[in-house]
This record gives C-alpha cells, structure tokens and sequence, in this order.
C-alpha cells in the first residue's frame, strides 16, 4: 500500500506511462535556419564574435528555445512539441539547486502555466543510504516512491530544517497551493545515487505567474521485505521562480437554466455546467465526449484528439449543481489560434 496516497488524488495515468518513460528519447533541437554566405573581413569577423560572446552570456539559462526540452517531455507531448507556437510560453529550463543536509535537490525543467505545473526534479540520496537495496527495489518496481506539496513563496532549507515531511506541512499549511496529480519517479541512476521525479500537478485555482514557487519533498521510501523504509529522516525543500507565461483563457455562457464556464490553457481545459437541477447537467463522462476547440478560421478539434488525462468534480453549492471535467491535455494547445470551445451544440466565446 502506498502510504503517501492520503496526500494526494492521483489523475489517472495510462498503465504504460511509466515503461515509455523509462525508454527515454534524445530531444532533438529545433532546426536553424541557414543564412547566406557573404565573405567579411577579419575585423568584422573579430567584432562579430566578440559580440556572441557578449549575447550568449547575457542570455544563457533564459532563453528557453536556446535549451532542448528533457526527453521526459518530448515522450509525453511529442518531439515536435518543442517547435509548437505555445511551447516558448510554457516551458522552463529551471536548473536550481538545494543543499538539505545530506540530500540534494535540483528542479531540472518546467513547464507551466496557470492552472498547470509539470516538474522534473533530481533528487541525489544520501552516502549513507543503502543502494543495493534501493536498486533491487527498483528493478521489483517497490520504490523509490516520494511525493510533493507546492507552496507560493520562498522557504529556505533553514525553515524547516531536521523537521519530518508532515512536521514541515503544518509549519507551512497556510501557504499550500492546492492541487490535484501524480508524482513519479520515472529514473534512477544508481551510480549518481539520484532518482529523478516527475510532479505532475493541476491546481483548483489559478497561480499566479511569476512569484516564487516552493517545493517540499517527502522522505522517499522503498518497500524491502515487506515494509516501507524511508531513506532519509527529513523532508528536503527547493524555492524556483517561475519564468514560464502562458495564461488561462476564459469563457461562459448560459442556455436553459445551465451556465457553462470554461477555462483553457495551452497544457489543460475544465469545464463546468452548473443549474438548478442535477438532471439539466452534463456528467463528467458526457462534457468529455462533447467538448471541441474551435479555431479562429472555423476549423474544429474534438478534444480526444489531444489525448487527454484526468477526471472530474461534482457537487453542491447552495440550491446550484454543478459537474465538471478536467483534463491535463498530451498535445500544446496555441490558445491564441482558439476563438471559443464548443460544448454539444453550444459554442462558448473564450479571450
């Protein structure tokens, strides 16, 4: 039994998810466009190099497109993915680091917007931890498991320093953002001692976009012989800030006493209809086969052509019902190309 499954509701994920994940693709970089060749000079030649040199450190570690996407994404959104007109928008190349005592831990990549977070997070294990047992565990697929909470702000490694996970969510309770996913561990390097994660998360309210991020890790633990043995005894935590700009268009609309309310971002879609009646709504099974993206020059795309995963909500409020589908999308939605979302016969204007 995973004892970390009370912390969070898991979206599903395919059953092979984490076998193509673990079958990892080099990520190819966008290709250059070539330029003419005209002959210089040797001086013109010296200034123009100089000038590089100056461009290239002023811009190393912001320029997303000058960085490949981490295979992990590539497999998940496709190798095109990273030429898409929304990929500059979402993604990250992140590349902090956190010394927690004798474990490490590093955000690689992002990629994000304001009702979405993937991360890949590098979590190096202590000298002391026993890692036959830790790769014995992996090959039998007992481990190693972990799992996150995301807070806005920043939290240094002192705050919470030789506190527990759960020591370190009570410290921290005020500032959660909460959020509903999955965390993987997806790699691990036994001779780096680093076992690589992948936090998918998709938050109930919009975050928003660049203030810092804080992540806090849980002790991960292996199941060997029969139990679970954390291998470490304290939580670790890491502050990023997000650079990554894509929002959340929105729409709504009503017809016949339902409102329907939409939220679109290049990585997730929800939709809600909500009415007096609970027999007037969409289930969440009905809203996913009737939901499609309709584009600035007419053209439609059902949403299961984008592969999606996720789920939903149903509930009350007040004499309202209201019922609602939520999908973490596997394609990049330009969303500046998408003029509304067409739920059944009605289509809901989105800006």
């Amino acid at each position: 039994m995973n004892r970390y499954g009370e912390m969070m509701e898991r979206l599903p994920v395919p059953e092979d998810q984490a076998e193509r994940l673990k079958a990892r693709v080099l990520a190819a970089e966008p290709e250059k466009k070539r330029r003419a060749y005209r002959p210089r000079s040797f001086a013109k030649k010296v200034l123009l190099a100089a000038a590089l040199v100056v461009l290239l450190a002023a811009t190393a570690g912001t320029a997303a497109e000058l960085v490949p996407w981490d295979a992990l994404f590539t497999e998940r959104f496709g190798a095109g993915a990273a030429d898409s007109p929304a990929a500059e928008d979402v993604f990250q190349n992140v590349g902090v680091t956190s010394v927690c005592g004798d474990v490490t831990l590093t955000v690689r990549q992002a990629l994000g917007d304001e009702k979405t977070l993937y991360l890949l997070l590098d979590y190096h294990l202590p000298e002391s931890v026993d890692m036959e047992m830790v790769q014995v565990a992996w090959k039998e697929r007992n481990g190693p498991l972990s799992n996150v909470r995301l807070y806005s702000g920043a939290v240094d490694w002192a705050d919470i320093q030789g506190m527990s996970s759960r020591e370190a969510m009570r410290t921290l309770a005020g500032e959660d953002l909460g959020f509903s996913g999955s965390v993987e561990t997806v790699e691990f390097d036994a001779d780096s001692r680093t076992v690589t994660m992948l936090a998918i998360c998709s938050f109930s309210d919009k975050v928003p976009l660049g203030k810092p991020v804080t992540v806090l890790v849980w002790e991960p633990s292996v199941e060997w012989k029969g139990e679970w043995v954390d291998l470490t005894d304290h939580a670790a935590v890491i502050t990023f800030q997000p650079s990554y700009t894509a929002r959340a268009k929105e729409g709504q609309k009503r017809k016949d006493g339902v409102t329907y309310t939409v939220e679109l971002t290049p990585l997730s879609i929800k939709v809600e209809n909500a009415g007096d009646r609970e027999a007037d709504l969409y289930t969440m099974w009905q809203l996913r086969q009737k939901i499609a993206l309709v584009y600035q020059d007419g053209t439609e795309a059902p949403i299961r052509d984008f592969s999606p995963t996720g789920g939903g909500g149903k509930g009350t409020s007040g004499d309202r019902h209201y019922e609602s589908c939520e999908l973490l999308l596997k394609k990049l939605v330009d969303t500046d190309r998408v003029k509304a979302v067409r739920v059944g016969d009605l289509e809901i204007p989105i800006s």
